[in-house]
């Protein structure tokens, strides 16, 4: 993760040197306006015998002035676009290490803190440039430049006084207010993920929550008191900041007047004008402009290496499923559907093989073999000695209570984890040996809590294939049954469905996946209770449908409704992770085994 972090501020590296400069000339400017200034002032007031003595002063307050706000807006400009695109490149960084170990993700964290890492920790790094990196290097230099216009006239004590309080209010200070304030700043935090984490519960279980007796009133109580413990941080930080604040003013203000004394004796002597004298209080006075930010920059460090640390935890997080060497092979595209013919679509059309490269399986012909697998525990498998073989045109079903291991071999079969024993091969191949995004190129999972994004219907179903036509868009979801309710609604395929959009049931939200598992046109569907949400007099065409469409293919099947397994090749019958009967529908119910147990469940509660 130190690589993914630092690598978006190193590629911007010219745009932060160039922020940095810009932010050096706009204090210098200011510096400069303001010495000018002075000078300018102090010297009109000693009535010089003609203007033109004041005329370079007058044209360098001018153009000082401007310049400060021309270089102030190129600043702010370059700085912004740079910390943005740091931005961009820190939560797209941050997805690619998520993305291989998402499936271990939610053993470690909780959704909230997860959101919460997504959000306020990438907040807080792309941070770092404007408020740690920059501050600190323009502080430097404005501090050498000011300095620089003392040190001749004011001499070493004005010069050694101006560095002292630059010292205090920019190091100091603000080191000693980060240390003092270390624990409270880490409490905040703490507790702001907490909260955040606690927010994300009630908002995703509050139809349970108001449904409990007191609906809610305790969890809500939880919260309030989180909230006040919160605020109890915040308020003793705010005093202590407050009082950083106070002592910064005091400190400025107290070194104008040190160096006003140390001057007075040079200006008595002769060694310096009363012309200078002027120049040089304005100067130390502006050059505090430049240190102000760092009391915050110390602030935001401490933010930043918690944010940086709970990162790396995301790094160490072990992948479930590694991707092999550089040689592995790849995919160009697996959702590509034939359409170079001039002939009207159909499902037929949607059938063609996927473009897929030349090193990726052909035939897909999916063995397991003797297939074992435990999520932590070694002796606590969840799925033991599991083996079968699926071929191109054969459709297996796999049956058995929750808890079985149904979804885990989903999850095998697409190499979102890995086999511990045993192997999965894929025309020979252990898929242990391809990629995963390869794997995956060949699947498509209908799952039965499909997701539907915030989108129009058309970007919802394009997600399987982003270059499909409306023409392929229309032939899936006829084939899906939703034809009629999407003509219903009244922006047909741009209506926006998903969060603050139109809401689909059940059914619908299923025929979407349906739907969209079409359009992708891969070589193994892997259906899990495709039919689960669907009404009695839809569910059996869009079986017919998915039947026809998975002829040629390999189809895998996981329901509990075993009146729809009649035209199965083979059904897998799970119990606690084994395999314990296997064969035809007929078979198995002549067998009266637990396959004929479920069976007669399920005629008594739906005869």
């Amino acid at each position: 993760m130190r690589r993914v972090v630092l690598e978006p501020f190193h590629r911007r590296w010219r745009q932060i040197l160039l922020s940095v400069a810009l932010g050096f000339l706009t204090v210098g400017a200011n510096i400069a306006l303001m010495a000018t200034a002075g000078f300018l002032i102090a010297k009109a007031a000693t009535h010089p015998s003609t203007i033109l003595l004041l005329w370079v002063p007058i044209v360098s307050v001018r153009f000082f002035g401007i310049a400060r706000a021309a270089f102030r807006y190129i600043e702010r400009l370059t700085s912004h676009d740079a910390t943005f695109r740091i931005l961009s490149d820190l939560r797209t960084r941050l997805y690619r290490v998520l993305e291989p170990r998402w499936p271990a993700a939610f053993s470690k964290w909780t959704m909230g803190k997860l959101m919460n890492t997504m959000m306020n920790d990438i907040e807080a790094l792309q941070n770092v440039f404007l408020r740690v990196i920059a501050p600190p290097a323009v502080a430097i230099l404005a501090a050498g430049l000011s300095l620089a216009i003392i040190t001749p006239k004011g001499g070493f004590s004005l010069a050694c006084a101006l560095l002292m309080g630059l010292t205090m209010v920019g190091v100091i200070f603000p080191v000693v207010a980060h240390l003092s304030s270390r624990r409270l700043h880490k409490e905040g935090i703490d507790e702001r993920t907490t909260l955040s984490q606690q927010i994300s519960d009630m908002i995703t279980g509050m139809a349970d929550l108001i449904m409990t007796d007191d609906g809610g009133r305790n969890f809500l109580s939880a919260l309030d008191e989180r909230q006040k413990r919160l605020n109890a941080i915040q308020l003793r930080l705010t005093w202590r900041q407050g009082l950083l604040e106070g002592l910064i003013t005091v400190t400025t203000a107290g070194t104008a007047w040190a160096m006003l004394m140390l001057a007075l004796p040079r200006v008595q002597h002769g060694l310096l004008t009363s012309v200078m004298l002027c120049v040089v209080i304005l100067t130390a006075l502006t050059s505090f402009e430049a240190v102000l930010p760092l009391p915050n920059a110390f602030a935001t460090l401490g933010e930043s290496i918690s944010a940086f640390r709970r990162l790396q935890d995301i790094e160490n997080w072990p992948i479930p499923a590694p991707d092999p060497g550089p040689k592995s092979t790849t995919v160009e595209s697996s959702q590509s559907i034939d359409t170079s013919s001039q002939s009207q679509l159909s499902l037929e059309n949607l059938q063609s093989k996927p473009l897929l490269d030349s090193s990726c399986p052909k035939s897909w012909h999916i063995q397991a073999k003797h297939v074992s697998f435990a999520y932590t525990s070694p002796q606590r498998n969840v799925l033991t000695d599991i083996t079968f073989d699926a071929w191109p045109g054969k459709h297996i079903a796999i049956v058995g209570h929750n808890g079985a291991g149904k979804s885990t071999l989903i999850q095998l079969l697409t190499r979102l984890w890995d086999v511990q024993d045993g192997a999965i091969k894929i025309d020979g191949v252990d898929i242990r040996q391809l990629p995963g995004e390869t794997v995956r190129a060949g699947f498509a999972v209908v799952s039965a809590h499909a997701h539907i994004f915030h989108a129009s219907i058309a970007d919802n179903l394009k997600i399987a294939k982003p270059t499909a036509s409306m023409e392929e868009l229309y032939h899936v979801v006829q084939a899906a049954q939703l034809q009629e309710w999407i003509e219903q609604l009244p922006d047909g395929y741009d209506t926006l469905v998903g969060e603050v959009g139109l809401a689909p049931s059940g059914g619908q939200r299923q025929r979407i996946a349906i739907a969209r598992a079409i359009l992708a046109n891969p070589k193994v569907f892997l259906l899990d209770e495709p039919l689960e949400s669907l009404d009695s007099k839809t569910a059996p065409r869009v079986q017919a449908m998915l039947e026809e469409v998975t002829r040629h293919k390999t189809a895998i099947w996981i329901t509990h409704q075993l009146r729809t397994l009649g035209p199965m090749d083979e059904i897998l019958v799970l119990h606690e992770g084994r395999i314990i009967e296997r064969g035809r529908h007929a078979e198995l119910l002549n067998q009266n085994g637990r396959y004929r147990q479920m069976w007669d469940i399920e005629q008594n509660m739906f005869p």
